[in-house]
């Protein structure tokens, strides 16, 4: 008898090895299994994510193609004025918009409803550290730059402003536009403070509003390439 209940407990020692070995098989199959969805799941978020960063990218794209056309535009007007005066031209109507837009304020504003729902979700949810390095650089330091440009744009026009209301005065012409209209042409042309506001003017359009703009724009094209890049990697 002894041989036999030695033979069954060494039967029943195995069996339970055996079942705790696929016990620890099955929990870890289940763990692997949940790992894999829960990372399947964080992929597909961050692919939808990024598609609607990317969207929003390109609606950046658009306004800055558009911002950059309007400075191109008004540089060109307040060039035209300033040889228009060092060559001693007398006034005529047309030159009203061009002294209109000495005051007129260059804005534009990032779309950044995607990404701030990404940094609510968590910016690690984009498995690429260089692109997650891409995105901060341009949301944050790049919004940052953006706000600034505008802010001390705004300040030269608010400058400029008690000299244009003693000065100029409103007028809506034939297209029912306002435009600023001098009031003595030629006291202005020949008033140094004046010529002083229409130099700063420019050279703050060219020099740096139409700088930020530029790159900007590029670094909102590149986000696009590599983003698209990376979405390319996560494609089932």
């Amino acid at each position: 008898m002894t041989g036999i209940t030695r033979l069954l407990n060494s039967k029943s020692w195995r069996y339970a090895t055996l079942e705790v070995c696929l016990i620890f098989i099955g929990i870890t199959l289940a763990l692997l299994a949940n790992a894999w969805y829960e990372n399947r799941s964080e992929r597909n978020e961050e692919v939808q994510i990024l598609a609607e960063v990317m969207a929003s990218l390109r609606s950046d794209i658009d306004v800055f193609e558009n911002r950059l056309v309007e400075i191109d535009e008004k540089l060109s007007a307040m060039k035209s004025l300033e040889d228009h005066i060092l060559n001693g031209g007398l006034y005529s109507t047309d030159l009203n918009a061009s002294f209109s837009h000495i005051l007129n304020v260059q804005s534009a504003n990032m779309n950044t409803t995607a990404f701030e729902t990404l940094t609510f979700r968590g910016i690690e949810l984009v498995s690429s550290a260089a692109l997650r390095a891409q995105l901060v650089d341009y949301y944050d330091s790049e919004r940052a730059n953006l706000d600034q440009r505008t802010t001390f744009d705004s300040a030269d026009v608010y400058s400029a402003e008690p000299f244009y209301k003693a000065n100029f005065r409103w007028i809506n012409d034939s297209s029912r536009m306002l435009l600023m209209e001098p009031i003595d042409y030629d006291a202005i042309i020949e008033n140094q403070e004046f010529r002083n506001i229409l130099t700063v003017r420019i050279w703050g359009q060219e020099q740096m509003t139409t700088d930020v703009y530029t790159r900007i724009k590029g670094k909102a094209e590149s986000l696009v390439l590599a983003i698209g890049d990376h979405l390319a990697t996560l494609a089932p």
